[in-house]
């Protein structure tokens, strides 16, 4: 989960720090050494702030390719949709 409510937060409990930039720049790393994150803006809000997450995860659709959905494991995964006949007829989907 990357926020929460405050209205939700215990009183003896704190959200751990976010570590915040801008989208399209290398903040989330220290130049020359390996990192795996990047940056990622939450465009409904507003797309100028994001938060370091990392490289390949997911908070919301818009992050995933196309016909990719974001899973509640924050995992960009292909689109499927299943469905269930309950008719006693075919049907053509």
């Amino acid at each position: 989960m990357y926020g929460a409510d405050d209205a939700e937060i215990v009183s003896n409990c704190a959200l751990p720090p976010l570590a915040t930039c801008i989208p399209g720049q290398d903040e989330c790393c220290e130049p020359g050494r390996p990192c795996t994150l990047t940056c990622q803006a939450n465009a409904e809000i507003d797309s100028s702030v994001g938060i370091c997450v990392r490289e390949g995860t997911c908070s919301q659709h818009r992050h995933c390719a196309s016909l990719h959905m974001c899973s509640g494991d924050g995992l960009c995964v292909p689109l499927t949709l299943f469905f269930t006949n309950h008719l006693d007829v075919a049907v053509d989907l």
